[in-house]
């Protein structure tokens, strides 16, 4: 019998049973690549990257029952936890202003987020005097962020002309 004849003569319940069961798979195969991906390149990428694969693993592995998926999961939260919030850095190597410059770029992305992407209300939720000095750093120093801004709108202009009568011309007469 040929596979088409073969998976006609399953009854539809078990087709649908067959389908969850491969979605679940998919699902733990994706979990299991964003662990492999931090277990192997950890030291490689940056704190965004390694907090999107843990969130990623996290929820691709909710529903699992693999114990050996769970261990690894929890492995690598606490692995991911450790660099992003390192108590004790590696001192060979290390640069307190690269450090410090990460830091503050996380800081200004969280801000961009949480304001919709509106530099004037991340600049306010950064402390920040206004969104001059928000834009400074973001062109200087981080224009890896410029994207998570909304574009520029342009202002409108108002368009008042205002309107003077002509001036009189006093004509001078010689007296």
């Amino acid at each position: 019998m040929t596979a088409m004849k073969e998976l006609a003569q399953i009854p539809e319940t078990n087709l649908a049973s067959i389908e969850r069961e491969l979605q679940a798979l998919e699902l733990q195969i994706a979990g299991c690549a964003a662990l492999s991906l931090i277990e192997e390149l950890a030291d490689q990428l940056t704190d965004d990257e390694l907090c999107f694969l843990i969130e990623s693993a996290r929820s691709y592995l909710t529903d699992t029952q693999d114990a050996v998926a769970v261990n690894r999961l929890s492995e690598c939260a606490c692995r991911v936890l450790a660099i992003v919030h390192s108590t004790r850095p590696d001192w060979n190597g290390f640069s307190l202003s690269e450090t410090l410059r990460r830091h503050e770029g996380r800081f200004i992305q969280m801000a961009l987020e949480d304001a919709g992407g509106s530099v004037t209300k991340a600049a306010g939720l950064l402390g920040l005097p206004g969104h001059q000095s928000l834009n400074f750093i973001l062109t200087h120093r981080h224009p890896e962020l410029l994207n998570a801004r909304t574009p520029i709108k342009p202002r409108r202009r108002k368009t008042l002309h205002l309107i003077t009568a002509p001036k009189s011309t006093v004509e001078e007469t010689d007296e």
